[in-house]
C-alpha cells in the first residue's frame, strides 16, 4: 500500500476551500445575482464573448446546466446572444454594460466583507503569506 504524501494537505485544502466557498455563497446570496450567475458574468468579463459550450467547459458544467442561468441573465439584460462573426452557425454570449455593472456592484459588497475579515483576522505578515499563495491556489483550481 502506497501512502500519498499529499493526502493531508489535499484534505485540509478541501475542508477549508469548502468552508470558504459556502461562506462566500452566503455572502453572494444577499445580492441580486445567484452564485452561478456571478460565475458566468465573471467568466465573460475575464475571457470576453464566448459560446455556451466554451462557458460550460470553463465552468466545468454540462451545457444544458447553463440554460436556466443564461436565460435569467439574458432576460435581465446582463448578457446578449448573437451570431459568431467567423461561424454563423455558432451563438456567442456577450456581457452587457448592465451585466458589468451588476457584477461590479455585487463584487464590491462581497469584497468589502472579505476585506473586513482579512483586516480584522490576519496580521500584516499573514496577509502577505496569503497574497503569495494566491497564484498557487489559482493554479491548483485550474488543474482540477
Amino acid at each position: 500500500m502506497t501512502v500519498d504524501p499529499f493526502a493531508d494537505l489535499a484534505t485540509n485544502l478541501c475542508v477549508v476551500g469548502g468552508r470558504l466557498a459556502r461562506r462566500m455563497r452566503h455572502l453572494y446570496a444577499d445580492g441580486e445575482l445567484a452564485f452561478p450567475e456571478i460565475s458566468v458574468l465573471a467568466r465573460l468579463h475575464t475571457s470576453g464573448p464566448c459560446s455556451q459550450s466554451e462557458l460550460s467547459n470553463h465552468e466545468k458544467l454540462l451545457p444544458q446546466a447553463l440554460v436556466p442561468t443564461l436565460a435569467s441573465l439574458e432576460r435581465r439584460g446582463f448578457i446578449v446572444r448573437g451570431r459568431d462573426a467567423r461561424d454563423r452557425r455558432k451563438t456567442t454570449i456577450t456581457l452587457t454594460a448592465a451585466g458589468t455593472a451588476a457584477l461590479a456592484s455585487q463584487a464590491q459588497s462581497v469584497t468589502q466583507s472579505i476585506g473586513h475579515a482579512l483586516s480584522n483576522a490576519l496580521a500584516p505578515d499573514e496577509r502577505a503569506q496569503l497574497t503569495a499563495a494566491m497564484p498557487l491556489l489559482a493554479r491548483i483550481a485550474d488543474l482540477l
